[in-house]
């Protein structure tokens, strides 16, 4: 096993001119670097979310997430009545 591949990072770059693009394509060249396009978040979100739900295997019924809404919402009220009774 190669031992840089412990020591390897990953960096999100912004490159804020053209001339810092090209010294990243310039490095890119030089196999110093590997480098991507990122996506945009939005594009990205999606993706993790389709691939989350790929992996569910017993699908919730709308009354279902309505229950756990109700509990949730509740639990939620319950709490503020107390920060409320103790000012």
């Amino acid at each position: 096993m190669d031992p840089y591949l412990y020591n390897m990072k990953t960096y999100a770059v912004r490159a804020k001119s053209k001339k810092a693009e090209a010294l990243i394509e310039q490095l890119v060249a030089l196999g110093v670097i590997e480098a991507e396009a990122m996506k945009k978040p939005y594009e990205h979100l999606a993706d993790v979310l389709v691939e989350i739900r790929s992996q569910v295997t017993d699908k919730l019924t709308l009354e279902e997430v309505a229950k756990e809404v109700d509990a949730v919402r509740a639990k939620r009220y319950a709490a503020s009545k107390k920060a409320q009774a103790r000012r």
